[in-house]
């Protein structure tokens, strides 16, 4: 029965790992085969987006500064041609009012990205005009604005590099390259007097009566949209210029003999207008800026002229080198050719107005890092729990099959112990109803067996009663001398026997502890060793009462086989027994040494059991000290 026992917990064992295998390893390895995919092929997908993602943020990076650069060049398209005088008339004034203001390009500093504003008069028609009257015609001269702020020596430097500028590239600006934008109809007399020489302010108020007549009338200005072109001047400096034409249609009826302040209105002219953009503002300081409000933090910027192998967080703007053999994905763009900038063969081929944005593939591997990190820590978890899970199953199981076990060996036992006494009380009652005793001493003789054979059913059922009452009551300790109360019952434990062996210290401290329970424990554990370890005369059974570690201790040691470490546990639960109730030859139900540690615990004791030396085993309780 011992085997088919066995057998059956193995199956158990199986069956319950089996379902807890069903039920939670293998959709945890399945889910968790899963995330690790999932984590891996966003991995993957997120660096084969990086090249797309680094062009669409290069158009959005180059969108956004072609947006702020086409607001400044917007805003000198709107700029009237009057405006590039010292002064002008502006078109409220009425009559003979000449109301000449200072120009704007004079009075205030040129917007942030120009350096200077210029203007140029071409001499084709005047030199047709004056030749034709047989003046000889002056060549005109350009004019340049500054900002009136700048160092006197400064101003005057920028004015004269500037004027050689506009001197050197004066041809190419007669051409214009842009188609007509913007047709106004504006009164003669406001034109007339605007594109007047402004040394001739008196000729002005002389002859301002003249054109009076006029003053209704409209005089189409046709203008182009700025050109922005690159060259290198004569030093080789490169230069970033827009220019526009302004084209001034000869009006008809109008005398034609006029003075001098007025000739230009007479045949009409055409202007050359333009700026110089700041080549740092350009290259450097607006790509920045746009940089900073339009790129991720994670992005890098590199821009027109930093060093190959050094990038920049646009936030932070400082270089960093790129680490050696860092992989970065970046997308280039020319900012000439994205802003609709002319650049000449040498500029396009040198690449200094190309920007750079990258990413670096190493934060996306640090994030698949953590993730990955983060999972094996889950994974971890989940393994921890489900084997933590695993352990208690099999614990619980085990644990039921050992309570079955002790059940089935407890209802054996029972049924065992009360065959023996119920058969010999019946044989006996028979045997006295039925006449079978002959004489007194025989009557007394089976009285006698009637007896003992109920004392000892009333001692299990006293047992059984006793660990109810432990398990549900406790009881009250009290200080006592603990080697006397062990002599006392001892004495009564060996009437009738010569195979105990008493050793007490006097000295041993007394102990809280109750005088029923320690003589529960007492012939509950020689009990035990007259059943198993066969004591004798020979082979005592040892009670001896000690103090260990200060506290007062019972130790009852014996010769028998010992008790293995496996069921050391065990042997103090209750119905257990070692063993199979069929194969037992030692009476008992198994609750005698569970009794004696109900009544240690309720006495705040501690029962356990070792190894003798020599053989045997030594059962200690350990009781609380009544000084403490």
């Amino acid at each position: 029965m011992g085997d088919r026992s066995n057998k059956s917990l193995r199956g158990g064992l199986w069956y319950g790992v089996l379902l807890f295998t069903l039920l939670l390893v293998l959709p945890s390895a399945y889910l968790g085969y899963r995330q690790w995919n999932s984590i891996r092929t966003y991995r993957d997908e997120a660096i084969d987006r990086v090249p797309e993602t680094m062009e669409s943020t290069a158009d959005r990076f180059v969108l956004a500064t072609r947006e702020r650069f086409d607001e400044l060049i917007q805003t000198e398209n709107e700029r009237p041609f009057w405006h590039f005088r010292k002064e002008f008339r502006p078109l409220t004034s009425r009559g003979t009012d000449l109301a000449l203001i200072p120009s704007p390009l004079v009075e205030s500093p040129p917007p942030t990205g120009i350096l200077g504003h210029f203007v140029y008069a071409t001499s084709d028609s005047r030199d047709a005009f004056l030749t034709g009257r047989g003046v000889p015609a002056e060549q005109p001269q350009p004019v340049v604005f500054l900002d009136l702020n700048l160092h006197a020596d400064i101003r005057e430097a920028m004015e004269e590099d500037f004027l050689e500028t506009v001197e050197e590239i004066a041809d190419s600006l007669l051409v214009p390259q842009f188609e007509l934008t913007l047709h106004t109809e504006i009164p003669l007399l406001h034109v007339a007097v605007n594109l007047s020489k402004e040394t001739d302010i008196d000729c002005l108020n002389e002859n301002l009566l003249l054109l009076v007549d006029h003053q209704d009338t409209e005089m189409a200005i046709l203008t182009t949209g700025y050109r922005v072109r690159t060259f290198f001047d004569d030093r080789a400096i490169p230069r970033l210029v827009a220019t526009r034409h302004v084209f001034v249609e000869p009006p008809q009826g109008l005398p034609r003999s006029l003075p001098d302040c007025f000739q230009e209105v007479s045949y009409g002219t055409t202007l050359v207008q333009g700026f110089f953009l700041d080549p740092s503002w350009l290259m450097e300081d607006l790509p920045q800026r746009v940089a900073a409000t339009t790129l991720s933090h994670e992005a890098l910027y590199r821009g027109p002229g930093d060093p190959a192998d050094f990038w920049a967080h646009p936030a932070a703007g400082e270089l960093h080198e790129a680490t050696p053999g860092e992989d970065i994905v970046k997308a280039e763009r020319s900012l000439y050719a994205e802003l609709g900038i002319e650049a000449t063969t040498k500029i396009v081929d040198s690449g200094t107005d190309k920007v750079s944005i990258g990413s670096r593939t190493l934060h996306i591997e640090n994030l698949y890092n953590n993730r990955w990190y983060q999972f094996i820590g889950t994974v971890a978890v989940m393994a921890a729990a489900l084997g933590t899970g695993l352990a208690l199953l099999l614990r619980s199981v085990r644990a039921s099959y050992q309570e079955t076990a002790r059940t089935r060996n407890f209802v054996a036992a029972v049924g065992h112990e009360l065959r023996t006494p119920v058969a010999a009380l019946r044989l006996y009652g028979e045997m006295l109803s039925e006449g079978w005793a002959e004489n007194e001493e025989k009557r007394r003789e089976y009285h006698e067996r009637i007896l003992q054979e109920s004392e000892r059913l009333e001692l299990l059922v006293n047992r059984v009663m006793r660990k109810t009452r432990l398990e549900t009551t406790g009881i009250e300790p009290i200080a006592m001398d603990l080697p006397k109360l062990v002599e006392e019952i001892a004495r009564s434990i060996r009437e009738g026997y010569d195979d105990i062996k008493i050793m007490v210290d006097p000295n041993t401290p007394s102990a809280f502890i109750d005088p029923e329970g320690v003589r529960s424990i007492m012939e509950n554990l020689v009990d035990n060793a007259r059943k198993y370890a066969m004591s004798s005369p020979e082979n005592p059974t040892e009670v001896r009462v000690r103090e260990v570690d200060g506290s007062p201790t019972l130790e009852i040691s014996d010769r028998g086989p010992g008790v293995p470490d496996a069921e050391r546990e065990l042997l103090f639960e209750a119905f257990y027994r070692s063993g199979d109730e069929e194969h037992r030859s030692a009476e008992g139900i198994g609750l005698g040494l569970h009794l004696a540690a109900l009544h240690a615990n309720a006495m705040d004791a501690r029962i356990k059991v070792e190894d003798r030396s020599g053989g045997g085993a030594v059962f200690s309780v350990r009781f609380k000290t009544a000084s403490s």
